[in-house]
């Protein structure tokens, strides 16, 4: 992925490795498996531990390398995000290249979340359909981060995923009967029936 920063501050995108070298660290101690300190990583983008003051949102932009689609396929792009804070805002649009496509009408957003905060890893499943993709033979995806003034704020981003076929939204239960979300698949808590 390419960082394409549009803000003369330079607040870019990071990639962090755990264990996290600072007991403060406004971020996820592990990836989203949550399988040990020592593995994995995720993408991250924070105001924590700036230099100098600043008073409104920062926006940062990075851009994956590019995708071969089918067009006549449906696609779900999954991705697993917290955001600490909710002064955050987090988009996501695709670049489509084909010959339907020119500058004016290449990009189109397909998901946004804004005035959340999240203290665990939250999946987020976005249907790209063929009205999508018409005309189109390769995509990008971009991911443009807002941060507020907040220190502690962030997005964190772990394993981003385009996957041939629709979104799976069933409905998912344990061997007793009780609901399980889609995030909680293969953790190895046992889910009480209060949440």
């Amino acid at each position: 992925m390419v960082d394409k920063t549009n803000n003369p501050m330079a607040f870019n995108w990071g990639l962090f490795t755990p264990p996290a070298q600072d007991q403060n660290w406004p971020g996820p101690r592990v990836d989203h498996t949550g399988t040990s300190i020592y593995d994995g990583g995720y993408l991250y983008l924070s105001a924590y531990h700036s230099v100098g003051a600043f008073s409104s949102a920062i926006v940062s932009k990075i851009v994956s390398g590019p995708r071969t689609v089918n067009p006549s396929q449906k696609y779900c792009l999954s991705l697993w995000t917290v955001m600490s804070t909710k002064d955050l805002g987090l988009k996501l649009s695709l670049l489509r290249y084909g010959p339907n496509w020119a500058d004016s009408n290449r990009t189109t957003i397909i998901a946004s979340k804004s005035n959340t905060a999240e203290s665990t890893w939250t999946r987020m499943a976005v249907p790209i359909d063929q009205t999508m993709l018409v005309g189109t033979y390769e995509l990008q995806l971009v991911i443009e981060g807002t941060i507020g003034v907040n220190s502690k704020g962030g997005i964190f981003i772990d394993d981003i995923l385009l996957m041939e076929g629709a979104c799976q939204q069933t409905n998912l239960v344990c061997e007793d009967g009780t609901p399980i979300k889609p995030e909680q698949i293969c953790n190895f808590v046992k889910v009480s029936h209060n949440e």
